[in-house]
């Protein structure tokens, strides 16, 4: 109630509209997704950004609405690369469109920048750094 308080004092208090849409996920994912929409328009801190991207993605995936998941956990990374969660998500996101765990395993070697180091080289079967 209080931060629907200071949303309605504040209609640009970003902030409030996300810690709403935390309170309602559960009970209410459409009017969660719709706090999230709004809190992206209004103000928020830069670095909030990728998170409210992070919270549509999971929401989406929770929904069975894969394809907007990767979508917005796609936004996430873009903004925030070195963040775990991200890929761990992503990762979850993949399984729901049914990619192959090869596939899953790959992306998030690559999204982490160790596919170089685990290349192998043909001749020698080791790792190599190219």
């Amino acid at each position: 109630k209080a931060f629907r308080l200071a949303v309605a004092f504040d209609k640009a208090d970003g902030e409030s509209m996300v810690q709403i849409s935390d309170l309602v996920a559960q009970r209410d994912p459409d009017e969660a997704l719709d706090w999230l929409e709004r809190s992206r328009h209004a103000w928020l801190a830069f670095d909030s950004l990728p998170y409210v991207h992070y919270r549509i993605a999971k929401i989406h995936l929770e929904n069975k609405r894969p394809a907007k998941a990767m979508e917005s956990i796609e936004t996430a990374i873009s903004m925030k690369r070195d963040e775990p969660i991200f890929y761990t998500l992503r990762a979850e996101v993949e399984r729901g469109i049914k990619s192959s765990e090869t596939a899953v395993v790959r992306q998030a070697i690559f999204a982490f920048g160790l596919g170089k180091s685990l290349r192998r080289s043909a001749s020698t079967g080791r790792a190599s750094s190219s």
